[in-house]
């Protein structure tokens, strides 16, 4: 009788830890390195000032048509919708959570990473969000646009010493082959709706 009650409680442990195993919540040994990881934070903060950069240019020359004599109303109505764009995206760098706030010190990636065009992420192992996002879909493509890894994850965990503010995944690349160019990131709340759509390159 004993024999069988210490043989059940072995074959629960045993099918518990493969279950949590499996999903990727099993183990508290993550070890982050400067090339293992990738925070969507970081790849949002390069996009938008990718595009805060593109908006610059853009006002730049509605401003010399203007003070060149060479603008009309929708000249000046174009500067002023880009001057508003403009202020919109620098809101929402400025309110992209970064890792220092809850005293995360991971090694950091090497500049100019995570920029798609300069970086090895055939070594990744994690992907982490804050905690807003309960799923995320990353695509990594190549020149050509063909998709060479990724995909979507919805396993997300809060990571450890991270004050409930961080989460984070295994990140499958799938094998990938060939070097990045760019990067699809879509990122999703907990009702399923998404919040954030944009490529990085």
């Amino acid at each position: 009788m004993k024999t069988k009650l210490l043989f059940g409680v072995l074959l629960t442990f045993l099918v518990s830890s493969c279950i949590k195993d499996f999903h990727g919540h099993g183990g508290h040994d993550i070890n982050f390195t400067e090339k293992n990881y990738v925070y969507e934070g970081d790849l949002y903060s390069i996009y938008l000032d990718d595009e805060i950069e593109i908006l610059d240019i853009k006002i730049q020359e509605l401003e010399d048509i203007i003070n060149n004599n060479q603008g009309d109303q929708n000249t000046q109505t174009d500067l002023e919708a880009a001057k508003e764009q403009r202020i919109m995206l620098n809101d929402e760098l400025q309110g992209v959570f970064s890792l220092e706030q809850v005293g995360l010190r991971l090694p950091p990636p090497p500049p100019p990473c995570p920029r798609p065009r300069n970086c090895d992420f055939s070594g990744l192992e994690y992907i982490l969000t804050d905690v807003s996002v309960e799923k995320i879909r990353i695509i990594f493509l190549d020149d050509n646009g063909n998709t060479i890894g990724g995909g979507t994850i919805d396993d997300l965990s809060t990571l450890p010493d991270s004050a409930g503010q961080i989460n984070f995944s295994k990140l499958m690349i799938n094998g990938q082959q060939g070097s990045v160019a760019a990067i699809q990131v879509q990122a999703f709340n907990s009702q399923g709706i998404e919040e954030r759509n944009y490529l990085v390159k």
